[in-house]
């Protein structure tokens, strides 16, 4: 996102002042763009973001092949078998 309005803005400079506003524009908003990102990795939120989704994904797939292996016991021939049902008897 920033890329492309760095490249619009770029474009609109170079057009309305010429080559060397447009290159400047450029290299001030691939600056500013660096500076935000390292801003941003010096607090750690994008790292910490993605190790939270994936720690979150993969107890979600760790649940879910759980659940997966109780319901397949609990099956047979596509019908399913009520446990406690089973046990009562």
């Amino acid at each position: 996102m920033l890329d492309v309005g760095s490249a619009q803005l770029t474009a609109v400079m170079g057009h309305k002042y010429g080559a060397g506003a447009g290159r400047t524009t450029e290299l001030a908003t691939h600056t500013a763009r660096n500076v935000t990102l390292v801003y941003i990795d010096m607090q750690g939120l994008a790292r910490r973001a993605l190790i939270k989704k994936a720690g979150k994904e993969w107890v979600k797939a760790r649940l879910g092949s759980r659940r997966h292996h109780q319901q397949g016991a609990a099956q047979m021939d596509g019908v399913v078998v009520d446990k406690q049902a089973e046990n009562e008897k």
